[in-house]
């Protein structure tokens, strides 16, 4: 879901709502409190085959310890290494 999706369905459902409510207003709010109650998620690459995940003792790891693919696209010139997949 978009985060203008998002935006929409939280508006329709404050609607309905008494305007005493405290339902945040937009996604940035509602992650910002996700985040402050500890609900948090962590983005964690993982092999293009599914075979492992970098996680853990794993997580600084260049290749996947069981077929040796890179962690990484190859990249053009200077910039972010961008992981195969990302769970």
């Amino acid at each position: 879901m978009s985060n203008q999706a998002f935006d929409r369905m939280i508006s329709i459902i404050k609607s309905f709502l008494l305007s005493s409510e405290k339902l945040p207003s937009n996604y940035y709010e509602t992650k910002k409190l996700m985040k402050g109650l500890g609900l948090a998620y962590e983005k964690i690459d993982a092999c293009s085959n599914n075979c492992m995940i970098y996680y853990g003792s794993q997580v600084n790891d260049m290749q996947c310890s069981i077929y040796n693919f890179s962690r990484y696209k190859p990249q053009v010139g200077k910039g972010k290494l961008v992981p195969h997949k990302v769970l």
